[in-house]
């Protein structure tokens, strides 16, 4: 275990809410990838019943509205104002801004699943994990689950990784090593479930692809530290290997991921 995460786990995790995404609600809407079906699909077959469940930490709501296909309702929340303002609406989905730890709209031993895409690392682990305890069924479920680099060839997998690793070096959060490791390191007091390993993709031009970069908390930071995007640094390298801008390349990811029961 690296000393950024010893550091993490000695800190109890009492974050309090540091707001990275708002000012960029719109494109993370629309430049964030789709989790893949298949990963749906396989949470609600391990559920009993599908009357409930909770996204937590939303976003734009793209977890949220997939499994409303699969469930009744669905709770979605997040801390951020913006982004339940930019959320995709659905008729089963009800959106609430509250943080991760207290939800107090949900009842009791009421819900069936429990996700959280791209977010338990920014959580108060302690203080949320007792709430999943708190609202979760007998038997219920929780998933989290993340991804870290994409692939699209090795040639600008080397220009991201270098943005990544040096330009935002020292603007990362601490707490993102954890996604690095893939939630590895992630402490989880569940019954763990053993899962299938999925990946997803997306055909994205070269403008989808630089501003889903521009979405990253690290680059947030460095624009607010510098006055500089720092996606810009690497964009004139990245469109002479990505050809023309104006045509799809895929763009995937592995996902990390943890499964676990409250039994």
């Amino acid at each position: 275990m690296s000393a950024r995460l010893a550091v993490i786990r000695a800190c109890g995790w009492a974050m309090a809410f540091n707001d990275k995404f708002s000012g960029v609600a719109r494109a993370y809407a629309d430049q964030r990838p789709h989790y893949p079906e298949v990963l749906y699909d396989w949470l609600s077959s391990g559920t009993q019943s599908h009357n409930l469940c909770w996204d937590c930490a939303t976003g734009n709501g793209q977890a949220a509205v997939a499994l409303a296909s699969r469930y009744a309702r669905v709770i979605a929340t997040d801390a951020s104002a913006q982004m339940i303002e930019a959320a995709q609406s659905h008729d089963r989905v009800r959106y609430i801004v509250r943080a991760a730890e207290s939800v107090p709209e949900i009842d009791d031993s009421s819900v069936d699943l429990v996700t959280v895409a791209q977010a338990i690392h920014w959580f108060d682990l302690d203080r949320f994990y007792r709430e999943v305890k708190r609202v979760l069924k007998p038997g219920g479920l929780i998933a989290v689950w993340a991804y870290a680099g994409s692939h699209v060839t090795d040639e600008i997998d080397a220009v991201t990784k270098r943005l990544n690793h040096e330009i935002l070096d020292g603007y990362w959060a601490d707490n993102v090593e954890l996604v690095n490791r893939e939630y590895r390191y992630l402490p989880f007091p569940f019954k763990e479930i053993e899962t299938p390993e999925f990946h997803m993709e997306v055909s994205w031009t070269l403008a989808g692809f630089l501003t889903y970069h521009k979405t990253w908390s690290a680059a947030q930071d460095y624009l607010r530290a510098t006055g500089i995007d720092a996606v810009d640094l690497i964009a004139g390298e990245i469109a002479s290997l990505w050809g023309n801008a104006s045509e799809p390349r895929t763009v995937s990811w592995k996902l990390s991921r943890r499964v676990g029961t409250n039994l």
